[in-house]
């Protein structure tokens, strides 16, 4: 052990961390289990708030819609749409696990906050390879999920949407799917 107090491995072996765990109060008398004890200092909890976005709906209605992606994750926005109404960018929204598209979304309170919106968008975006300035990738997700969450409060819980690019206004478009 150095004087620091680290560990450090021998050549070809597993290295070895020191984990510094909570202090724990005095515990019942002996015999009682660990499960007993209480940190004295429990690190305080982030209170996450619901909050409406807009994701993934795979119950397809119309013979023109898809949806490849997973029920109920994160969905957003293609970054670049093309003119071809056969490729789809401009009328789905991509799943932020599964990167794939589906044309009919639903809006859901998620016990996540902004924060947590953007670092996932961001994430999804530097996967995709859309990004490649860190900044940037940061800034635009900030950007993405915010019009998301915008289009999200306009409708209540559990409304399901046609996402649909307007080529000459050039922006998102949402309307009521028929249920």
């Amino acid at each position: 052990m150095a004087a620091d107090g680290t560990t450090h491995a021998a050549p070809n072996t597993a290295p070895h961390f020191n984990i510094h765990l909570p202090m724990l109060t005095s515990c019942s008398p002996s015999g009682a289990s660990q499960r007993d004890c209480k940190p004295r200092n429990p690190p305080p909890q982030k209170e996450k708030a619901a909050m409406k976005i807009l994701t993934i709906h795979t119950q397809t209605t119309q013979p023109e819609d898809f949806s490849w992606a997973i029920e109920g994750e994160l969905a957003i926005p293609a970054p670049v749409v093309c003119d071809s109404h056969e490729c789809g960018c401009d009328r789905s929204h991509a799943g932020l696990n599964s990167h794939k598209g589906s044309t009919v979304l639903m809006v859901r309170d998620l016990e996540l906050d902004r924060d947590d919106l953007v670092t996932a968008c961001a994430e999804f975006l530097e996967q995709a390879g859309w990004a490649t300035w860190p900044d940037s990738v940061t800034e635009a997700a900030s950007t993405i999920i915010a019009d998301c969450a915008e289009v999200a409060a306009h409708y209540p819980v559990g409304t399901i949407l046609r996402p649909s690019f307007d080529h000459d206004n050039e922006e998102w478009r949402y309307s009521q799917a028929d249920q």
